[in-house]
Formats: structure tokens, C-alpha cells, sequence
């Protein structure tokens, strides 16, 4: 559910009048100021504070919690121009307590309002961070950097803007995609277009990969080009992404310590075996462990199968904690 958010907040730092109107990015439906006050009637402080972190803590009783990712990821902090992103960093998160820390880049002197802003977009990524910090080479706030490498970004696809080429009169795309650092639009050409148009989806999570034009290598903010798309959820039941469970990691709720009981290996077991395929696309399971000298090992199955979807994960989580069951590349 979609909620206006607001906060108002007292601050060490002087109040600057003043509230930028500017919208920051479409694909954010909702913001509410930040107001920092450092006057005599608040912070006091009766100098410039300069550059300094800013505790920004949300609850109950000042925020809704309902419609916001679980993870607090679809929030961004902007400052008073509607430009500039603020760094910030999750302390603490549960239902009734929220914390942010905006560590070293709110610019008191200069700035003595920003936004709190949610989009409902990275509420469908959310399932697939580990595959965009898996894959991912770069993210969205990387894009307008020349680099003769291929590119791939975890994204979801907000938006599509289909066009006709005044030379050629052949159809191509812009596309606006979101990850968990920011928004902005990307280029399919007409080539690529025809074999990709029909699995362009938007609020569908994929990998995009593509790469910057030649000609664009001293252009200042040059167009990322996109060459090919994949969807997350493709890729785990293609067996591009595989299921691994770490014996030696520190769980929760997994017995005494987070110690691996015997009946609690049992439950592993009858999980795996009903997700278990034969598939040959499938990858094997991965086991990993350490040994009595603290090296790390791995191992791939060599009978048991299972495709990384989403219902596995959580009932391997379930049983033995989201540390211990993590993916990686499959073979």
C-alpha cells in the first residue's frame, strides 16, 4: 500500500529557509520534507556545523510502516537541491524502529532540508539481492562512466519508451531501470529491440547487460546501451544461479549456538528431497564447510539437484537461517 511519509526532525545546525519544489524521479511517488532546525530553540549551536552524520530514526509514531520494502531499501534520502542522493546506512530495523544514519554528507551550511522518498518498484527486487550483488558488475548510480568493459546491472524495468528511428524508420526503446542506488534510462537499439521487446516487462527483476559506445568515450555523460536482458527468476531455474548451504556458518535458530542438530539436518534433508528435480538444467546443491584447520571447502552433489527458487530458499532459511543458505554461479 502506497502512504505519504514525514518526518520532522531537530538537528544540530542552523535553519535555512527555504523548500526546493523540484521533482527528484518519477518512479518515487511519495515524499515529505526533513526540516533541520539548529536555531536557538532546538540545537543552539550558534556556529556552522559543516559536514556531519545525521541520526535519522522513524517509528510507529511518526512513520508507516505498511508498503515499504522489509528491508527499508525503497527509501532515499535527497537533499535540498532535488539532486543529490544522500548517502545513508541501515543501523537497526525491525516493525517498531527504524534508524538511519546519513554518515558524512549532509552539508549543514548549505543544506537545511531534504526528502524522504519510497518507490514501490524495489519492493520486487528485494527477492533477488543476492543475485544483483552476485552478478551485478556495476549499479544504476554507476551508469554515465565510460569503460570499455561489458556492464551488467540488477534492475527492474519502471518504465518503457518505444520510439521510431528517423533514419531508418525501424522501432527501438528506452527503458527506465531502478536498483537499490537510484533510477535512470537506458538505450536499446533497433537490432537488439526486435529480440528483446517481447520479454521487457515492467516490475520484473532481470539482468541487463550491455556496454558504452566508442564514440561516447569522452562524451560526459555518455548512453549505456543495452545488449541483452535475463530474468532472475530465469536464471535460477536454468540453473545459472545454485542453492549452497554453509555447515559451518553461524545460525540462528538451529539448535543450542546455532549448532546443526541431527533432527534438524533430518528437516534439511526432507526439505531438499522435495524440491529436488531431475532436471538436468538444475544444478547440483553445494555444500560448504570448514575443516579442523579453519579451511574453507566446498562441494557440488553429484546426485542431488535443485532448482533456486524462491519456495526452496525460504524453507531452507526457515530451518537453518539466511546465513547459512546463500546462492552462488551455478556450473
Amino acid at each position: 500500500m502506497r502512504r505519504l511519509l514525514f518526518i520532522v526532525l531537530t538537528l544540530l545546525s542552523t535553519l535555512l529557509p527555504g523548500l526546493a519544489h523540484a521533482w527528484w524521479q518519477a518512479e518515487w511517488s511519495y515524499r515529505k520534507p526533513i526540516t533541520i532546525d539548529g536555531g536557538p530553540q532546538a540545537g543552539a549551536i550558534g556556529s556552522d556545523a559543516g559536514r556531519v552524520p545525521v541520526l535519522v530514526r522513524l517509528h510507529t509514531g511518526n512513520f508507516k510502516f505498511e508498503g515499504v520494502s522489509e528491508t527499508g531499501a525503497d527509501l532515499r534520502f535527497i537533499a535540498a537541491d532535488d539532486k543529490t542522493v544522500l548517502n545513508h546506512q541501515i543501523e537497526q530495523f525491525d516493525p517498531r524502529t527504524f534508524v538511519r544514519d546519513l554518515g558524512d554528507v549532509l552539508d549543514i551550511a548549505s543544506q537545511s532540508f531534504s526528502s524522504l522518498w519510497f518507490s514501490d518498484h524495489l519492493m520486487t527486487v528485494e527477492p533477488f539481492r543476492m543475485e544483483c550483488e552476485l552478478l551485478a558488475t556495476h549499479t544504476v548510480s554507476e551508469l554515465g562512466k565510460w569503460t570499455d568493459q561489458s556492464v551488467s546491472l540488477g534492475v527492474v524495468v519502471t518504465a518503457v519508451k518505444k520510439q521510431i528511428s528517423k533514419r531508418s524508420g525501424a522501432e527501438f526503446a528506452r527503458l527506465t531501470v531502478e536498483d537499490f542506488s537510484g533510477s535512470s534510462e537506458v538505450l536499446v537499439f533497433p537490432e537488439a529491440w526486435t529480440m528483446l521487446a517481447d520479454r521487457v516487462k515492467t516490475d520484473v527483476p532481470v539482468l541487463l547487460k550491455g556496454s558504452y559506445s566508442r564514440r561516447d568515450q569522452d562524451v560526459e555523460n555518455p548512453t549505456f546501451i543495452v545488449e541483452s536482458l535475463t530474468p532472475f527468476v530465469e536464471m535460477r531455474l536454468t540453473g545459472q544461479v545454485a542453492v549452497s548451504i554453509d555447515v559451518a556458518a553461524n545460525g540462528a535458530g538451529v539448535g543450542v549456538g546455532g549448532t546443526l542438530t541431527p533432527d534438524v539436518m533430518r528437516d534439511v534433508r526432507a526439505v531438499i528431497d522435495s524440491h529436488a528435480t531431475s532436471h538436468e538444467a538444475s544444478p547440483a546443491l553445494e555444500v560448504q564447510w570448514s575443516d579442523s584447520s579453519g579451511m574453507r571447502a566446498r562441494l557440488r552433489s553429484r546426485t542431488l539437484r535443485i532448482a533456486a527458487s524462491q519456495a526452496a530458499l525460504t524453507d531452507l532459511r526457515a530451518l537453518l537461517g539466511p546465513d547459512r543458505v546463500r546462492l552462488v554461479r551455478g556450473s
